[in-house]
């Protein structure tokens, strides 16, 4: 009884109790993500790198799109692009009582309510559970789930041991490596389309697209000879028990000792930027500690810079880096399709570690380097740092091209 007590008070505390269902109006295309996919800030709002590039170029075509934001998420409304509108709300909290006495899925319920009002064409996830696609799929509304990110193996999710029926109905992949993995679903009648990277593309010189001017970065200092982003990631800080999936590697929760060393070393020639993780950046709160641990650094050392690089898109940042070093983060694709070399240093990499086979292609193609926090190793990586061809091949599928292609056949 005490367990249940928990679980709807954790339930009632997710729950907006200033009704935003009087905001779900009749669209062509439904847009679900969480705050953690909002990396980006435009117009000083939380902004979606994926699923808000294409609902702009969706709404170019003229289509009408709404932007729901999944449970748990706090960036609804006027805090986002698109005016996200909160799923859990004070008429979900009715559906809630009303699945306690019919005995059916409350989740399932909450979904099918949105799209019964909604009517779309078209839904479109950065993140699905079974509940949902489930609806879509009693609705007959197609479904499709755009990865959020790249390099995707081996299949995640255990999505390859699901029934279809709590599978979306398409896949929106981004790369050849997650396309190959993913092709396995077809098996089960998931179709699977490879596109564009629909925000990666948009830094492509070649479309001649004009960037908004907040997104362009600044320039810096030419005394440094080079540049070398760092993103971090949340996970390794032993003071944050619940999200402490590798406890006792890093000290400081962030980087190695020898990193500050190098940096130390390293204060007239080198440029450091610190990219905070969005589940870190978007809860600040949870997060001082390790947010005044940067800020009391970079005071100390004048060659290092957070707020830029954390708040600016990730390819704006990658456009002026020789280098990139991380723990263990899938930002080494989106490094390696815009020609940046990655040190990946987190132990679970190395050979015999549990993530051992993790960027196996990145590591073929000399885009990675996987290797022990040496200081002697790491300098003479940074060393030899050169920029290699864009590893990104854009092709002529446009995720446009693919959707209304879709619909139409609806």
């Amino acid at each position: 009884m005490l367990n249940k007590l928990k679980n709807y008070w954790k339930f009632l505390k997710t729950v907006n109790f200033k009704d935003t269902s009087k905001n779900l109006k009749k669209c062509d295309v439904l847009l679900f993500c969480h705050d953690a996919n909002r990396g980006v800030t435009l117009n000083n709002k939380a902004y979606s790198p994926l699923i808000d590039s294409v609902r702009d170029k969706l709404e170019a075509e003229g289509f009408k799109c709404q932007t729901i934001a999944h449970s748990g998420s706090k960036l609804v409304g006027k805090h986002a692009h698109g005016n996200p509108i909160s799923i859990f709300n004070r008429n979900s909290f009715i559906i809630f009582l009303i699945s306690r006495i019919t005995k059916k899925k409350f989740v399932q319920l909450i979904y099918e309510n949105i799209f019964i009002k909604t009517k779309p064409k078209m839904i479109i996830t950065i993140g699905c559970n079974d509940e949902f696609c489930l609806a879509a799929r009693n609705l007959n509304i197609y479904h499709f789930e755009l990865l959020h990110g790249i390099g995707y193996t081996p299949m995640p999710w255990d999505w390859d041991k699901k029934e279809k029926e709590n599978l979306p109905q398409g896949i929106l992949s981004l790369d050849a490596v997650s396309t190959n993995t993913f092709n396995e679903l077809k098996l089960k009648g998931l179709d699977v389309y490879q596109i564009n990277h629909p925000f990666l593309s948009r830094f492509n010189l070649k479309n001649n697209i004009e960037l908004p001017e907040e997104w362009i970065l600044k320039d810096i200092d030419q005394k440094y000879t080079k540049t070398i982003l760092i993103t971090l990631q949340w996970g390794y800080a032993p003071s944050i028990d619940e999200l402490d999936i590798h406890k006792g590697i890093l000290n400081n929760g962030l980087f190695f000792e020898e990193i500050e060393s190098i940096i130390k070393e390293t204060k007239d020639s080198i440029f450091w930027r610190f990219r905070f993780h969005p589940v870190q950046y978007r809860q600040q709160k949870k997060y001082k500690k390790l947010f005044n641990i940067v800020d009391n650094f970079i005071k100390e050392f004048k060659n290092c810079e957070w707020k830029e690089s954390t708040f600016l898109p990730l390819p704006s940042i990658l456009g002026t880096c020789d280098g990139h070093i991380t723990m263990s983060s899938m930002s080494s694709y989106e490094a390696a399709y815009l020609g940046i070399r990655t040190l990946a240093l987190c132990p679970t990499l190395q050979k015999g570690g549990i993530y051992g086979n993790m960027f196996k292609d990145l590591v073929k193609k000399g885009y990675l380097v996987k290797e022990k926090p040496d200081k002697v190793k790491i300098c003479n990586w940074i060393n030899e740092l050169t920029r290699l061809e864009p590893l990104l091949q854009f092709s002529n599928q446009d995720v446009i091209q693919v959707l209304k292609e879709k619909m139409e056949n609806k």
